[in-house]
């Protein structure tokens, strides 16, 4: 889908960890039909040979490192290092690619958190220590994380202790890096989604009022779950100069459902 603001990304190069599929693949496809070439990585190497198909087909190139464990400081490394000897520069980083394992805090091993931690707040940490020099040489660096409402409020019914750790240190290193980034002209922002409807979700969102997200399908004010298009539309507006006086902020995609009791 091409936006009316054709060519926003035009000469830049934008890192996307997790684009074989869902949001991760939204954005890879959105950023190119503006422009933008990409870098991409995930650990389904046929799933981000489609996007590389995809991303053709809306104009524009991208290389891709599969496998790639984006909690793995060297992997990460490599994927930066293959992605700069093919375009020779980096402007964007969306850190997308995320895994959690769920459990209350009762539940919940040691492995279960080091996992979830490595996969949350580790691989964003990485990615984004790995581009920095490279974002600074861009004059216009943009750093898109996904946080979550688990990141800024609790449950009594989902469990998720790890994943809710994992998501606020999300917020926190974005705005630290907003801070850090800002002398050199590097924005760092963090999309809140809600409900958004994946090749992983769109199984439980199908069951509706008989699935365990029904209550919060229900509470959306607008009337309907998300999709990969309304995020990707979000994370366009902040790597475009549209955004370029916001830094620090986390831009809400849920369909009003924070703002609700």
């Amino acid at each position: 889908m091409t936006s009316s603001g054709a060519g926003r990304l035009e000469g830049r190069v934008a890192f996307v960890t997790g684009s074989a599929a869902g949001m991760g693949r939204a954005i890879a496809v959105r950023f190119a039909s503006e422009g933008a070439k990409i870098v991409g990585c995930d650990i389904d190497a046929a799933g981000d040979a489609e996007t590389i198909e995809l991303v053709r087909a809306a104009g524009s190139e991208m290389v891709s490192v599969d496998p790639t464990d984006v909690a793995d400081r060297d992997q990460i490394r490599a994927w930066v290092d293959h992605g700069l000897a093919t375009f020779g520069r980096a402007d964007i980083l969306v850190n997308h690619a995320a895994g959690v394992r769920w459990g209350f805090i009762e539940d919940t091993t040691p492995e279960d958190w080091t996992f979830t931690m490595r996969n949350e707040i580790d691989s964003v940490y990485h990615a984004a220590q790995a581009l920095w020099p490279h974002l600074k040489e861009s004059g216009h660096g943009a750093i898109i994380n996904f946080s979550s409402q688990a990141g800024r409020r609790g449950s009594n019914q989902m469990p998720m202790t790890a994943h809710t750790a994992g998501k606020a240190a999300v917020a926190g290193l974005t705005r630290q890096l907003a801070a850090e980034g800002a002398p050199f002209g590097i924005r760092a922002n963090a999309i809140v989604p809600g409900v958004i409807e994946t090749p992983s979700s769109a199984p439980i969102i199908a069951l509706g009022k008989d699935g365990p997200l029904a209550d919060m399908l229900a509470q959306i004010p607008l009337g309907r779950h998300g999709t990969g298009e309304d995020i990707a539309s979000a994370a366009l507006f902040l790597a475009s100069d549209d955004s370029s006086f916001i830094t620090a902020h986390e831009l809400v995609v849920d369909g009003g459902s924070l703002a609700v009791v």
